[in-house]
């Protein structure tokens, strides 16, 4: 588990993810579906260091989907969203 809040996706992070997913790990970021969430996709994109992206839906972040709903409901949401790089 490794957060970043918003876009602010720092070069530590990003050289994590990288040495992670060089070791064959899927690197999987859940990030909302705002202006935030979008730059920091795009960083972590252009960093190459994530495989896969899971995106909110458009009106709700990941916290207010769990608060909305039960953990079960979140996990296959999740599972539901993720998309390859």
């Amino acid at each position: 588990d490794l957060s970043i809040s918003g876009s602010g996706v720092t070069q530590h992070q990003k050289e994590t993810l990288k040495a992670l997913k060089c070791q064959g790990l899927k690197v999987i970021s859940a990030l909302d579906s705002d202006e935030a969430g979008f730059k920091g996709l795009k960083k972590l994109t252009e960093a190459d260091c994530i495989t896969h992206y899971a995106l909110t839906s458009d009106t709700d972040d990941w916290n207010t989907l769990l608060q909305n709903n039960n953990y079960e409901w979140l996990a296959k949401f999740f599972i539901s969203t993720i998309k390859k790089i």
